[in-house]
């Protein structure tokens, strides 16, 4: 487990602190506290989907946001957020060099509330709907943010299009928008692992791209006055971390080789 950027302290899978924090940590952390989510599921599954998949928030209804403490063996659950299961996956078979294989596509755009931990200690749940930050305190205070503004992209046949290309060029297997289940209205504001915490004490949270936003765009949202900057980067780029005063980026070129740069903020 880092904490900006040292080591702070790692835990052993036999550790009932990593059981009970299930199979997503996180990588916000406090000198005294973890944080980690474990899904639950409220709805009977189709045949063929294992239940134990629930833990993961891809698969659940709702995930319980779990503060362990790295000095006790205390657990608290502190809230509960949205996960992502929106329906059963679309099994698509094709046929591969004589060969039947099956294809599990889920959603296109998957996307859960999500919740990081500070080095403060405050906790960040991020919604989405409506679409803000709330905060919770390291002695349990909740601050309800602002509301954040949203594009409400329609999700078109030239939006449902973009989309495709953009999991092509991230290395996905070539379908058609109708092999994939699911598809909103309207795009959600951020995807699946958009939000990363900073040193700062705010939370940057990468907007799901568009045709007319295809670059990389972040919020940053501070727990005062709410939506404070928004960073941009290349589409092919995303941040991975924050220092103090750098910010870390991957770029992917064209053959899908990927390499780290550090910038100053």
């Amino acid at each position: 487990m880092f904490v900006a950027d040292r080591f702070l302290r790692s835990l052993t899978v036999a550790d009932p602190r990593a059981l009970t924090l299930g199979p997503m940590l996180y990588g916000g952390a406090s000198p005294s506290h973890l944080l980690g989510t474990r899904g639950f599921i409220s709805r009977p599954r189709p045949r063929g989907i294992a239940t134990s998949f629930g833990h993961f928030p891809e698969f659940a209804d709702s995930q319980f946001v779990l503060r362990a403490s790295i000095t006790t063996p205390r657990v608290d659950t502190i809230a509960r957020i949205a996960g992502g299961y929106r329906g059963p996956p679309n099994m698509l078979v094709r046929r591969s060099g004589g060969q039947e294989i099956t294809h599990v596509l889920r959603e296109a755009l998957p996307t859960f509330e999500q919740a990081v931990m500070l080095p403060d200690g405050w906790v960040a749940l991020v919604r989405l709907a409506p679409f803000r930050v709330e905060w919770i305190s390291a002695d349990g205070r909740r601050l309800q943010g602002h509301n954040l503004p949203s594009d409400e992209v329609e999700l078109d046949a030239a939006e449902k299009t973009f989309v495709l290309r953009r999991l092509a060029a991230e290395g996905s297997k070539p379908f058609a928008a109708s092999d994939y289940p699911h598809w909103p209205r309207v795009a959600p504001p951020f995807l699946a692992r958009a939000v990363l915490p900073m040193p700062s004490g705010r939370v940057a949270i990468r907007l799901t791209p568009s045709a007319r936003h295809p670059e990389g765009r972040y919020y940053i949202v501070d727990r005062a006055a709410g939506l404070v900057q928004t960073m941009i980067v290349g589409s092919n780029q995303r941040i991975i971390s924050f220092g103090p005063s750098t910010v870390v980026v991957v770029t992917r070129d064209e053959g899908g080789v990927e390499r780290l740069s550090r910038h100053p903020m």
